[in-house]
């Protein structure tokens, strides 16, 4: 039977605050999960000038991209490390450079994306080692003795 904690449960914590994600070359980024509280609101505040043409679906494509955009950076990406211009210069984070990278860098948008709606990167420590231990306990050790689970 399958535990529904074990299966689903996440940090409402890191699904707020963000957890940082190593994207390579000595790139970190901070990434909150899509949809917590700050992005949801920053979603709605963003689009209710354009409500009318969002329920018509006659919004232009780039108001889309900049309101997603403008949302991300508000509450999904929280923070950076490692990241530099093509001419090495550090780019410090704020809300108005990560706006700028991601409406210039659409993969970097897309990564972005992708990873603050993967579970996942948000799961609750306690369910991770759970998990963990469980699966040690199904798949045995090579003398064939199941690891016991670790007392907190």
């Amino acid at each position: 039977m399958a535990k529904i904690g074990q299966r689903y449960g996440t940090s409402s914590e890191k699904e707020r605050e963000g957890v940082w994600v190593n994207l390579g070359d000595d790139l970190r980024v901070k990434i909150a999960r899509a949809n917590n509280p700050t992005h949801s609101k920053a979603t709605e505040r963003l689009i209710k000038p354009f409500r009318r043409q969002v329920l018509n679906n006659t919004l232009p494509q780039e108001k889309q991209v900049e309101i997603t955009v403008k949302a991300m950076a508000t509450g999904i990406v929280k923070d950076w490390e490692g990241l530099e211009d093509d001419d090495g210069k550090t780019i410090d984070y704020s809300v108005d450079s990560c706006v700028e990278l991601l409406t210039d860098y659409k993969d970097f948008r897309e990564e972005i994306a992708e990873i603050s709606q993967s579970m996942e990167m948000f799961r609750n420590e306690e369910i991770e080692e759970e998990v963990k231990n469980s699966q040690a306990t199904l798949s045995g050790s090579s003398s064939g003795k199941t690891t016991p689970k670790q007392s907190k």
